[in-house]
């Protein structure tokens, strides 16, 4: 085992992070909205707790990848009351909230994200 070890040749430079969701590596926030956007599998959301972010992002990260952001359908699922969003009176999820609302787009474009 030693031997192999011994014999695995290692880059002359230094470690470099890679971003995996584009195909240049490079971090973007496309690329993340694009991400972010998908139904969110088992798996998906691992990585949150090894990434180098602040305790409160990652909070935030998994809570929307479990669909646990109190949204007014999960507060209705909790309690009953209004479930409609406040800003154009469709259902309110976590999808909408972030991605399809009106306002979200206007938000996302705001930032350099044109739906």
């Amino acid at each position: 085992m030693r031997k192999y070890i011994d014999s695995i040749q290692l880059g002359v430079g230094g470690d470099q992070v890679y971003w995996g969701l584009n195909g240049n590596g490079r971090f973007s926030t496309k690329s993340m909205y694009k991400w972010l956007e998908n139904p969110l599998s088992g798996c998906h959301y691992r990585w949150i707790w090894k990434a180098k972010i602040p305790l409160k992002i990652k909070i935030f990260l998994w809570q929307l990848s479990q669909d646990a952001v109190l949204t007014r359908q999960v507060m209705k699922e909790r309690r009953p009351e209004d479930p409609k969003c406040s800003f154009c009176d469709n259902i309110e999820s976590s999808r909408h909230l972030f991605f399809t609302c009106p306002v979200a787009k206007v938000v996302w474009r705001c930032v350099g994200m044109a739906l």
